[in-house]
């Protein structure tokens, strides 16, 4: 029990899991994406902590557009301050990516270059692919 405050008692009461639709685009124009432009992830909600999962398959980028890519479409926003996406299995940016990260107030998330704090713009070429993974808060 976290006290007398009975919202506090019952935090971890809210439990929630669920599908989500990720989608690839960039900060800047949109890349041309042929087939399937959207994928199925899945999280786990308990309480303020959000858990995300994706395996983006099969992207076909024709055009890659402008600016740096963007994962869109998490199921929250995350709360106000910034958190780590762990990223693996990634062809879908034109650079080496590891991780990533939410903007605060925000459902989407930047991939980072490899020891960099920059971003990398998509990749242009068939079968691109990327899965990703995090945890996060959030004020829903």
């Amino acid at each position: 029990k976290f006290g007398s405050d009975t919202a506090a008692a019952n935090g971890l009461d809210d439990y929630e899991t669920g599908s989500f639709t990720a989608t690839v685009g960039t900060t800047g124009t949109a890349p041309t994406i042929s087939g399937t432009s959207s994928w199925t992830g899945y999280y786990t909600k308990v309480g303020a902590i959000v858990h995300v999962n994706c395996y983006i398959s099969a992207v076909n980028i024709t055009n890659n557009g402008t600016g740096n890519t963007k994962i869109s479409g998490l199921p929250f926003n995350c709360k106000d301050r910034y958190t780590a996406i762990t990223i693996t299995h990634n062809t879908i940016t034109a650079d080496t990516i590891d991780n990533g990260f939410i903007q605060p107030n925000t459902s989407y998330f930047f991939p980072v270059q490899q020891d960099s704090t920059s971003g990398s713009a998509p990749a242009q070429a068939n079968s691109l692919y990327m899965m990703f993974a995090g945890t996060y808060l959030t004020d829903s």
